[in-house]
């Protein structure tokens, strides 16, 4: 009840009767389409809103977001290195081909601009934290769900670093032969 009072009152205050149709987007492999499915279903008995739903090769999605010709659509991304930056710095600028709700923000910009010359490593994690702060009270986007990696090992082995994305270079497994 709470969300149709919500999206009613958002309505009128956009001077509109009703939500209008809407388009969801995605790529054609099974996991997206459970979760547009998924979407469809919560949204319909949820909000009362109808949405379609639109399947499509990957490179075709892909060329659909870089000139923002969708409503909405279900993509995917992960950390390219170990820093809050890999994925912040997509929405700095309208212009970058990756920022596909071509959101942009001044004040994020100065923030993330501002970052990339702090030396104190606590003060640079408190601007990058007012950044995502903006960037999540605007809401251009909309995080469903976290991918996570799982797996388990035995005490004899030792895992130096694992990147970003939970996956492990073999060369960095070292065996204990002193442990059982």
């Amino acid at each position: 009840p709470k969300a149709r009072e919500e999206l009613a009152l958002g309505l009128k205050e956009l001077g509109m009767m009703e939500f209008p149709k809407v388009t969801l987007e995605y790529s054609s492999n099974e996991l997206h389409q459970k979760i547009a499915q998924v979407v469809q279903e919560q949204w319909k008995k949820g909000l009362g809103i109808d949405v379609d739903i639109q399947k499509h090769e990957h490179k075709i999605l892909l060329d659909r977001l870089v000139h923002r010709s969708y409503d909405l659509a279900t993509v995917w991304w992960f950390a390219q290195y170990k820093d809050p930056m890999s994925i912040l710095e997509r929405f700095m600028y309208k212009k970058n081909g990756k920022n596909y709700p071509d959101w942009e923000n001044p004040s994020y910009v100065r923030l993330l601009e501002k970052s990339a010359y702090m030396t104190s490593v606590e003060k640079r994690s408190k601007m990058l934290a007012q950044a995502e702060s903006i960037l999540l009270d605007e809401m251009p986007l909309t995080p469903l769900y976290h991918w996570k990696t799982s797996f388990m090992m035995k005490e004899h082995i030792t895992i130096k670093d694992l990147d970003p994305q939970g996956a492990f270079d073999y060369c960095r497994i070292t065996f204990d032969s002193t442990k059982p």
